[in-house]
């Protein structure tokens, strides 16, 4: 018998594991000078200013084909953001009882929190250095 608990962590699992392998998809499949047209930054598009995402593309996919220069050049946070989805490919396909006996770790909760976190923080504090044009 499915719990809500459980039904809600199976579907988030999915979704993460969707996004991630979509993104790898992406990042192998094309190269950084022949991203498709059709993956367009909405926010650029439609208000003519870079989302704090705007370069993770090109960024994947010159670092899925080994041009690590210019992954970082592209996008600078592209090898935690990298990371982060080969962990959630990884953690997508682990156990229920695997998953909870690793959250009851503290230094896997914290390096996954700190990891994310500051990668955030840095991808957050990027954006708002290339907005108000000091980089």
């Amino acid at each position: 018998k499915l719990r809500f608990d459980q039904g809600v962590f199976l579907f988030i699992r999915l979704i993460v594991l969707t996004g991630a392998c979509w993104a790898l998809w992406v990042a192998f499949q094309f190269t950084p000078e022949a991203t498709p047209e059709n993956i367009e930054c909405f926010f650029y598009s439609r208000y003519g200013v870079e989302c704090p995402g705007c370069g993770i593309t090109r960024g994947l996919t010159a670092l899925a084909h080994g041009r690590f220069r210019d992954a970082i050049h592209f996008y600078p946070f592209v090898f935690p953001v990298f990371i982060g989805l080969i962990i959630g490919i990884v953690g997508a396909f682990l156990p229920d009882r695997t998953w909870r006996y690793l959250m009851t770790k503290k230094w896997v909760v914290w390096t996954l929190g700190l990891g994310a976190g500051l990668t955030g923080v840095g991808i957050l504090l990027h954006w708002l250095l290339r907005f108000f044009r000091i980089i």
